[in-house]
């Protein structure tokens, strides 16, 4: 099943929620970011029962412009903490289910994305988006 939001609308969007679920895989294809979720998305407590028969999610960004991204960082000794901002091919080095998805923030054309990972912490993406497709995948 397939789901579109639009973001060139005036109305509030209401994403569904993938908050905790892990990102198996990070692609860039075309104009789209796609983020394809782990095999089993049901156990997370923000999964929605009414999606029940589905395992998975496929999640398409469409940019209409190029995006930032920016890690956490943090120095111990002098404890001074800020966002770099980093080439945004550095999504695609990740393993498997090593980004973990936190939540956005949703606006006209533009998306604030909050992923976590264990060794970078918060990783931020600031998008320009004007459709987002979310591939639900049946068991």
């Amino acid at each position: 099943m397939k789901v579109v939001y639009n973001l060139s609308k005036e109305s509030n969007v209401s994403l569904y929620s993938t908050h905790d679920f892990r990102i198996k895989k990070v692609l860039f294809e075309n104009e789209y970011l796609i983020f394809e979720y782990e095999d089993d998305i049901t156990y997370h407590d923000s999964f929605d029962n009414t999606y029940d028969k589905y395992k998975s999610l496929v999640v398409r960004y469409h940019l209409i412009d190029d995006f930032d991204i920016y890690f956490f960082k943090k120095f111990l000794i002098s404890k001074k903490v800020y966002y770099k901002r980093t080439n945004k091919n550095k999504l695609l080095s990740f393993k498997e289910n090593e980004l973990e998805f936190l939540y956005s923030y949703v606006g006209y054309q533009k998306i604030i994305v909050k992923l976590w990972n264990t060794k970078f912490h918060e990783i931020i993406l600031d998008m320009q988006v004007d459709y987002i497709e979310y591939d639900w995948i049946e068991k």
